[in-house]
């Protein structure tokens, strides 16, 4: 009695918690309920386990339109959270203008990837509310031109993996300039992934207003691939699911027909993302009321269920993931 009475608390707390990000992107105007003392702690807890402090109080503050107000203390702590996030926003993108402009007069293409670049989708009010994740930026520059710039931007002896180097520049914001789009495990897998992208840069540097952005269906490719790297070797979040929410709804329902008329269909498939694909479109359905029409596959129900109840978990279980997903290729992704 007592495990299926914390199991239904948990279960209507994380309700609650997704009824507030729904609130948040505009798909909710209330909570079902209002929560109690201990749950709107228990919200803010989970806001910040899941790296959406800001976005989660956009939320609080449309609640109070409806007189639902969480305690005093808590509401202060949070709102200066968010305050925080905003000012860090404001600052990480202030230094991202500043980059590609040192970048650009040297001859370098750069388009931002990962949150950063999926942050230029969300609406105006939630943009400066984004958690910072630091400035991720894909290059045109081959390994040798690129280091050149850090050594130039004043890393004497530039400090990365195999496919970036990284730019300490900023105390407050990590930098990593991508001058290859992954490397694989497996030769083959490398082979084609870095041929595909070659093959489909349109997509990767397209120009739009005076700067060098990535196609909202590209960027819904590489976040989904970067997304399941991260659930299966780092640590997902519902931040990166916001960010491929917002994303795919920037394509407005069609999506971009890559090289050789590859769809973005056959692209998931051949990457073996497909049934990640599929359960990460289960969730941004359920959790926050996605339209069908902004789906690249269908949900799958059953495969949604596993990676909802992992990344709410707040832990890892590697071997149960491992398990699960037996045939994943472990890739460093950009997007």
């Amino acid at each position: 009695m007592q495990w299926n009475l914390l199991t239904n608390t948990h279960i209507s707390m994380q309700k609650l918690f997704f009824e507030l990000l729904q609130v948040a992107v505009g798909q909710l105007d209330c909570l079902e309920r209002g929560p109690s003392p201990e749950e709107w702690h228990e919200l803010f807890a989970l806001s910040q386990q899941q790296r959406l402090t800001g976005i989660g109080y956009h939320g609080v503050e449309r609640l109070f339109e409806f007189g639902l107000r969480g305690p005093q203390d808590l509401s202060i702590d949070w709102m200066a959270d968010a305050e925080t996030t905003r000012m860090g926003h404001v600052q990480q993108s202030e230094h991202l203008q500043s980059l590609q402009e040192k970048m650009g007069a040297k001859g370098i293409r750069t388009t931002p990837i990962g949150s950063i670049g999926a942050e230029r989708h969300y609406p105006d009010i939630l943009q400066e509310l984004c958690q910072p994740e630091g400035i991720e930026v894909v290059t045109d520059s081959g390994k040798e031109r690129t280091a050149k710039f850090a050594r130039l931007a004043g890393e004497q002896q530039p400090v990365g993996g195999r496919t970036f180097w990284q730019l300490k520049v900023w105390d407050d914001t990590p930098v990593r300039l991508y001058y290859r789009a992954a490397v694989s495990r497996f030769p083959l897998a490398n082979y084609q992934i870095a041929r595909w992208l070659k093959r489909n840069q349109r997509l990767l540097f397209q120009e739009q207003n005076g700067t060098t952005v990535t196609s909202p269906t590209m960027s819904a490719v590489c976040l989904l691939l970067r997304l399941q790297q991260r659930f299966l070797y780092d640590r997902a979040t519902m931040r990166q699911l916001l960010d491929l929410y917002f994303t795919l709804r920037a394509t407005g329902g069609t999506f971009d027909t890559f090289k050789d008329g590859e769809s973005i269909q056959k692209v998931l498939k051949t990457f073996g993302v497909n049934r990640f694909a599929r359960g990460v479109m289960w969730i941004l359905q359920e959790v926050l009321r996605m339209d069908r029409q902004y789906m690249p596959c269908e949900p799958l129900e059953s495969e949604g269920h596993f990676i909802l109840k992992e990344l709410m978990s707040g832990r890892r279980n590697v071997w149960h993931l491992w398990k699960h997903y037996p045939f994943a290729i472990s890739t460093s992704w950009i997007g």
